[in-house]
């Protein structure tokens, strides 16, 4: 595998389980219903790898969430991903 440089876009998609509901504290910025907590995986991915991320979790949320827009109106996570994306990690399956 490639090195990915510092400063390089990472997306983070998927459910609670990648947002990290019940870590403190919550992720500046982030919607209360997604539960997305800036001691999450990719939150320490990204601070260790010095990358730039995109953190699109989302507690509740399916494999269509990823996908699709969700039924409250959440735009595909799958839609964070760019041409200047380096790494996405996902984590999603558990609320199918």
């Amino acid at each position: 595998m490639a090195e990915i440089p510092a400063g390089s876009h990472y997306v983070a998609m998927g459910s609670s389980f990648a947002a990290g509901p019940g870590i403190p504290v919550r992720a500046p910025g982030s919607p209360r219903r997604a539960g997305r907590s800036a001691g999450n995986y990719a939150h320490l991915v990204a601070r260790g790898l010095g990358l730039d991320l995109h953190d699109v979790t989302y507690s509740g949320a399916t494999t269509d969430d990823i996908l699709r827009p969700s039924a409250a109106g959440v735009t595909a996570q799958l839609d964070a991903v760019t041409p200047a994306t380096r790494l996405v990690t996902l984590t999603a399956g558990g609320n199918d």
